[in-house]
């Protein structure tokens, strides 16, 4: 893909046998990249046994959006605690 400058960008997506599960073949990907000038699109590297963000925050089952106003704002009390703590 050539850029407004003259400048290109080649794009290389991921072939079908790839495993995203693969660490080292996210890394070879990655390394034959830097050498060819591309820019790798797709996913990359996933970690199947990682903790998801939900799990790692304790994250609430409803969604924040859905949340009331009450839900999502901390009482008087543990304001109190928070400002004694900082000052």
């Amino acid at each position: 893909m050539t850029l407004h400058d003259g400048s290109q960008v080649i794009l290389k997506k991921l072939e079908q046998d790839y495993d995203p599960t693969s660490r080292w073949q996210a890394l070879h990907m990655l390394e034959e990249a830097q050498q060819n000038n591309w820019l790798v699109t797709g996913l990359i590297y996933v970690d199947p046994n990682a903790p998801s963000m939900y799990d790692l925050y304790n994250m609430p089952a409803t969604p924040l959006n859905r949340m009331t106003e009450t839900q999502l704002r901390p009482s008087a009390e543990s304001l109190e605690r928070i400002n004694e703590l900082m000052f």
